[in-house]
């Protein structure tokens, strides 16, 4: 880790933070998730998210942003997850370049890749669980797209409803169907210029 310099933090919740780091030697931008390993038994990593772990490790796809590496702290007690990144979320790049990002050929290409690359994740019989903006990476050169999985909390202005229903204790999981919702939601906000549903939270 001492080759790599913070930039910004990108989300933090309880037990994860996710920071953007630049490499110093190499100048290449990652996104580093941080999940802590509590030693009582009564917190970890999840089974589902070891499985995605090991699912993500094995995808090698244009449009999905590669795990790079996975390493320890010496304790053992927090897990680092390396992803790839780009230049900037697709949020940012909506609020920084406001006439490009209206272009219907853009938002087009955008919707095209981002469905690539959650086809992938579906072939592998896997759902993403939370699409929106912030996990949509663009390549400003280039534009290209690609989704990471930086597994936060989902945002409500992009949940499906039944899984907004689960809130209330009716133990639906993600699926195929409730990505398909998430990429309508992100869908809907490049052309209208905000989010379809401007959520603040579940209730």
């Amino acid at each position: 880790m001492n080759k790599y310099q913070i930039i910004e933090c990108i989300g933090w919740e309880e037990y994860r933070q996710v920071y953007k780091y630049k490499n110093t030697k190499t100048h290449v931008t990652v996104a580093i998730k941080t999940l802590w390993l509590q030693s009582d038994g009564d917190y970890g990593v999840p089974c589902l998210t070891i499985r995605k772990i090991c699912l993500l490790k094995e995808i090698d796809h244009p449009n999905v942003a590669r795990l790079v590496n996975i390493f320890y702290n010496k304790s053992k007690t927090r897990v680092h997850l390396m992803f790839e990144y780009a230049d900037m979320d697709l949020r940012k790049f909506m609020i920084t370049n406001p006439v490009r990002a209206t272009d219907r050929r853009f938002i087009q290409n955008v919707l095209k890749q981002i469905l690539r690359g959650v086809s992938c994740y579906h072939s592998i019989k896997v759902a993403h669980g939370n699409l929106n903006p912030f996990n949509v990476i663009i390549n400003c050169a280039n534009l290209t797209a690609k989704i990471i999985d930086l597994d936060m909390t989902i945002h409500p202005s992009y949940k499906a409803p039944e899984l907004l229903c689960d809130s209330f204790g009716t133990d639906v999981e993600v699926s195929r169907a409730s990505d398909m919702f998430s990429i309508g939601c992100i869908f809907a906000e490049m052309l209208m210029k905000r989010p379809l549903y401007d959520a603040q939270s579940e209730y």
